[in-house]
């Protein structure tokens, strides 16, 4: 997964990819950025899905699903 790519994990949470992994390219570091309820989470929580198998990513999500800015998270 690109950096940058808007993902919802199989918590139902939403997260940015922040960082790739280059030996297991499908466990990424992520930011996860909207709860379980698709809110806005007060604090960002940094995961790195290699170390953390609780976590796995789901499904990508489009550009701007569920009210994500990116331009809001990143300046």
């Amino acid at each position: 997964y690109p950096t940058g790519t808007l993902v919802e994990l199989n918590t139902g949470e939403v997260a940015v990819v922040t960082a790739i992994n280059g030996l297991k390219r499908l466990r990424p570091t992520v930011m996860i950025i909207l709860d379980a309820d698709k809110q806005p989470c007060d604090e960002f929580n940094s995961i790195n899905l290699a170390e953390n198998t609780d976590y796995h990513i789901k499904r990508t999500l489009k550009r701007g699903a569920y009210g994500v800015k990116m331009e809001d998270l990143f300046l």
